[in-house]
């Protein structure tokens, strides 16, 4: 006897949404099994709930969640954040050197420079020598 149901996950989907057997689906960070059929997922629309699926910030607006991230940080999709790397636009405003770290950057100065109190501007420079001959 054939069944004329389609299977769950058909063999050419490139997301198969992975199906737990008589307990309903597995539903991703943010989403959980919908109430009225526990075959499908929905998403959060309350930040109460693992923060709403947001990696940073869940910000509630009705029936509707939004995410935002941190300082350092670009939204990728609807709810993850990524490292920005400020060095990669006018080299993050350092005279010489930008170094990026996760979620922020610092500036350096080369050999005989130090870094001015805005953290940006590199002073000083090469010590000059003089020689006199007598």
């Amino acid at each position: 006897m054939e069944s004329s149901q389609p299977p769950l996950n058909p063999p050419d989907d490139p997301d198969p949404i992975p199906i737990i057997l008589n307990t309903g689906i597995e539903c991703p960070a943010g989403s959980t099994p919908d109430s009225e059929n526990q075959q499908i997922c929905v998403e959060h629309e309350d930040c109460s709930i693992e923060n709403g699926g947001c990696d940073h910030n869940c910000i509630p607006s009705g029936s509707f969640r939004f995410c935002s991230c941190r300082l350092g940080f670009e939204l990728i999709n609807e709810t993850s954040c990524m490292d920005l790397n400020e060095c990669e636009q006018e080299n993050g405003g350092c005279d010489h050197t930008c170094v990026n770290a996760h979620g922020s950057f610092n500036c350096e100065c080369k050999e005989g420079y130090h870094l001015a109190q805005d953290l940006r501007t590199c002073k000083g420079g090469p010590v000059l020598r003089y020689t006199f001959i007598l």
